[in-house]
């Protein structure tokens, strides 16, 4: 009897993790891979606050993450970071150019306009990396997880936030190298 429900729990673990990252190959060379992301389970003191594509949900990220990241001195990151925590530093900058007075219904600074290009990156990384909050207005209440779709085909690709009902709230083009 051990061995069985041991075996069903090796099983239900297996089906569990090949669950949370999904790799599709279509004939046309089309990569599609998916994967959950659990969020942050609990509002930053200081957020930021921002609509998702469509106007569908809020984006909440951490203020002192994006103050962090805004913050660093460009003349002494030369060749101590990584390229990418670089273009993350000015892409920060740039979205705190964004920051209205106002306040959201949870006490989080409002980010109003249009987004530079750039800062979408950014706030696709904040929910790649789990870093962010997302509630959705039809229920007003945290999302435990989005869904991480990245399409690749072999010239461009997509990268896709989704909730767990497959709608989109973010999403963005790339470049395939």
């Amino acid at each position: 009897m051990r061995r069985w429900l041991w075996l069903m729990g090796v099983f239900v673990w297996a089906g569990v993790l090949q669950a949370q990252d999904r790799t599709e190959v279509k004939p046309d060379g089309t990569r599609i891979t998916t994967h959950q992301v659990p969020l942050l389970n609990k509002l930053p003191t200081a957020c930021v606050a921002l609509e998702s594509k469509g106007g569908l949900a809020t984006i909440v990220i951490p203020a002192d993450e994006l103050d962090r990241l805004a913050t660093r001195d460009e003349k002494a990151l030369e060749g101590k970071i990584s390229r990418m925590d670089f273009l993350a530093s000015g892409r920060a900058r740039d979205l705190l150019k964004l920051l209205s007075t106002e306040r959201d219904s949870r006490g989080c600074q409002e980010i109003r306009g249009p987004l530079p290009l750039d800062t979408t990156y950014l706030i696709g990384w904040f929910l790649e990396q789990g870093h962010a909050e997302v509630f959705t207005h039809h229920l007003n209440l945290p999302e435990p997880f989005i869904i991480v779709r990245h399409i690749n085909t072999p010239i461009f690709g997509t990268e896709e936030f989704l909730l767990q009902d497959g709608t989109e709230i973010w999403g963005y083009g790339t470049w395939v190298s």
